[in-house]
């Protein structure tokens, strides 16, 4: 089946963005990145190009001057000439099947290169080279005269309009609840609509109204000649958006459910393309997961999906390779990460793999022991604070390095990895190997068998401290599961791993209680 999609977009001088290009999957694109990083910028660009809208606010619509980059304004203002005025460009190159005319907008590129695109441009109008001039004459150039500016869409061939879009796209904006976005989209579904289709309900409503034309001219008696007049009337001024289930237009229903119901109409429409804006927006668990189930199918539907978000579980259930992380206004996708790893993500809702991903720094943790007391431990080391260092502590929920090694390799963020060597040199040896060639992972691990899990190798640290009277906890067996002839106090803090840590933080914090020295080298490798 042919799969027509957005291949990239290029986009220079809106917004935060000088000169960028940003390459999309075929099918689901999953972008995510830290607050202010541009990602809604770019679903808008993608939106400003294949449906000419405009900017939210209805007052300045078509002044595109305000989504202009801040810099370019400043290179006119400081040197004010014609050269020097700013323009926003915005390319969309598509990848087209057999089934829509490529002619239209195939063509040789600015690159020189043959491909299809539609292009955006707000620039100045060469009309008014007499008022620019009499401006810049006057002094007057604190501001970039964007009342000299014009916009226009094109394709390889000639003039662009929304109504020749080839995807058909359709916006899905959740954080928006007010009449005008309910109007929004249920132009965007109506446009989503073939030729045929929309000419076939304009037919049928025309029919009806002819037929209550002859209705008035029967009713109304007299000098008053009042008549219908079906041009006057449009077939998507008639429609509304009802809930499947219930006869209540989309309008009334609550944020969540109307989230839910425009993600399945979208299902439901001929679009191919879907660009959502954070999907998880108002939704409890169970919607957000009957999302996740809408968003999947989308997918399977043979669509491009493009959505942003700040959601873990969204991140983990629609597959880590089809993460785009938006950083330094580039992609860094997660494409190339094994399927293993990418599927054993997903079924972990309890793993925050978006905020690894997002965070620049981490300490990541097998179990609560080490997440208890890390803040402590680091403070003690390096007498700074992790929230004063920008480092996020996580937990993995477990023995995880190897899968959390994976993603690292993709990232450039600064990893440190926790974890035991269970007794066993061999395990120690094959994490090592995994991490020999990365700069930015380093792995916290202890070379002595004898100190197999994070407990031990405090214990043995500080035994003295744990065997005199100010530990006055021990229990009366010396093994602990395969591990035999352990001191008794050690077999305690085993089996009582999280009461053991909340005393003994205490302890650490007061320097009673040292932390063991191979974690303290790699602690201070944050601070290096």
């Amino acid at each position: 089946m042919s799969h027509d999609y957005i291949s990239k977009i290029s986009i220079k001088d809106f917004k935060k963005f000088e000169e960028c290009e940003f390459e999309f999957n075929q099918s689901l694109n999953v972008i995510i990145g830290e607050n202010a990083a541009g990602k809604s910028s770019i679903l808008q660009a993608i939106n400003i190009v294949l449906n000419q809208k405009g900017i939210d606010d209805r007052k300045f619509r078509n002044d595109y001057g305000m989504l202009m980059n801040k810099n370019a304004e400043n290179v006119f203002i400081d040197d004010p000439k014609k050269s020097t005025l700013p323009k926003i460009e915005i390319t969309v190159y598509l990848h087209l099947s057999n089934e829509i005319p490529n002619h239209i907008f195939s063509g040789i590129d600015s690159n020189g290169e043959l491909s299809s695109f539609i292009k955006f441009e707000y620039s100045y109008n060469d009309d008014f080279d007499t008022e620019l001039q009499s401006l810049i004459e006057e002094g007057d150039t604190s501001f970039v005269p964007y009342e000299f500016y014009q916009s226009s869409w094109k394709t390889a061939t000639g003039t662009y309009h929304y109504r020749k879009n080839p995807l058909k796209s359709i916006v899905i904006d959740t954080d928006k609840a007010d009449g005008d976005s309910f109007s929004s989209y249920k132009n965007q579904i109506y446009n989503s609509l073939s030729v045929k289709t929309q000419s076939n309900l304009s037919t049928k409503l025309k029919t009806q109204l002819s037929m209550y034309k002859e209705d008035i001219t029967s009713l109304i008696n007299g000098d008053l000649n009042l008549q219908a007049d079906p041009s006057r009337i449009l077939v998507r001024d008639t429609l509304e958006i009802f809930s499947k289930d219930k006869p209540i237009p989309l309008r009334q229903e609550g944020s969540g459910v109307e989230n839910i119901i425009k993600t399945e109409i979208a299902l439901k429409s001929e679009s191919k393309l879907v660009l959502l804006e954070e999907p998880e927006n108002h939704l409890t668990f169970d919607l957000a997961m009957r999302q996740i189930q809408f968003i999947l199918d989308l997918e399977e539907s043979n669509r491009q999906v493009i959505l942003t978000t700040h959601n873990p579980l969204i991140v983990n259930r629609l597959n880590l390779k089809n993460v785009l992380l938006l950083t330094d206004n580039r992609f860094l996708s997660l494409k190339s990460l094994d399927e293993d790893t990418a599927l054993y993500f997903s079924r972990l809702d309890n793993l925050n793999i978006l905020q690894f991903m997002l965070a620049k720094k981490v300490i990541l943790v097998e179990g609560p022991t080490e997440y208890i007391v890390m803040d402590t431990m680091f403070e003690a080391t390096t007498n700074t604070s992790l929230t004063d260092e920008g480092i996020h502590l996580l937990s993995m929920g477990g023995d995880h390095a190897k899968r959390f090694i994976e993603v690292a390799k993709l990232l450039k963020n600064k990893v440190l990895i926790v974890t035991d060597n269970d007794g066993n040199d061999a395990r120690r040896q094959s994490l090592m190997s995994l991490i020999e060639t990365l700069t930015n992972v380093k792995l916290s691990i202890p070379e002595n068998t004898a100190h197999f899990t994070f407990e031990a190798a405090l214990f043995y640290s500080n035994q003295e401290w744990f065997q005199s009277d100010f530990w006055k906890h021990h229990r009366s067996k010396t093994e602990w599961g395969t591990h035999k002839e352990l001191p008794k106090e050690l077999v305690y803090m085993l089996n009582n791993k999280v009461d053991s840590a909340l005393e003994y933080d205490k302890q650490i914090q007061e320097k009673n209680i040292l932390v063991p020295n191979y974690l303290c080298e790699d602690l201070e490798w944050f601070i290096e």
